[in-house]
């Protein structure tokens, strides 16, 4: 027969079985907790996606003179060796801010490298792109090729659209201002001078004269952006 004292001994040790085991559970899961989300004072781990709220993490040392602080290699495989993304709306938000002491580069690229893709950049050596424009701004394009006449009253036309090999036409991006032309025939006439497109223009002559060649001219507005 069991007394009351074996009865309670019974008791008392499966009470501190199921705690000890809870007390196992727990520890597993708060570890398992804890790795999917870091808090300050945890080891970065590699190979892994480290989530942490509120805090910043920072390095900050020496190196050796022409050394880095921090180095990252990649040996094989595509993609960049650095990938830095921030989906904050903020009108402040940013990607990578560089802060060097004045006077010094705040970045270097390998001699010979490929050009930065979608690179927008608004100063050139402290310089904005309409400092790079030509000095006169204005310009003035004239055809090579004369068109012969043939005296029998009809229209000679020299254009630069759609081609260009006539000369009236402006660089891409610039704007056609003013065109003109002239005839070696003095009974020839000068009928219409229209813009042909944004950067060219249309000179037409009426053919009075059977030795008559004639030319036309385009002067242009230097407006493009030199940073295209």
């Amino acid at each position: 027969m069991h007394t009351p004292m074996n009865k309670a001994i019974r008791f008392g040790r499966a009470t501190m079985l199921a705690i000890g085991l809870g007390v196992v559970l727990a520890l597993v899961l708060g570890l398992s907790t804890v790795a999917l989300a870091a808090v300050p004072g945890d080891p970065f781990r590699l190979g892994r996606v480290n989530i942490i709220s509120n805090a910043m993490t920072a390095l900050k040392g020496t190196a050796p003179d022409g050394g880095a602080m921090l180095q990252l290699q990649r040996d094989a495989g595509k993609g960049p060796v650095l990938d830095v993304k921030n989906t904050n709306p903020a009108s402040n938000s940013r990607g990578v801010n560089i802060e060097v002491a004045p006077g010094q580069v705040p970045i270097t690229i390998t001699p010979g490298a490929g050009k930065a893709s979608n690179l927008n950049a608004d100063q050139l050596d402290g310089k904005d792109q309409t400092d790079f424009l030509s000095a006169s701004r204005i310009y003035r394009v004239g055809n090579t090729v004369a068109k012969p006449g043939s005296g029998d009253g009809g229209e000679v036309t020299i254009t630069g659209f759609p081609s260009p090999q006539e000369g009236l036409a402006c660089d891409e991006g610039d704007v056609a201002i003013g065109g003109g032309g002239s005839s070696s025939g003095i009974e020839d006439d000068l009928n219409r001078v229209v813009p042909a497109s944004s950067n060219s223009y249309q000179i037409t002559f009426q053919d009075n004269d059977p030795a008559s060649s004639f030319r036309g001219f385009v002067l242009c507005s230097d407006s493009a952006p030199p940073f295209k």
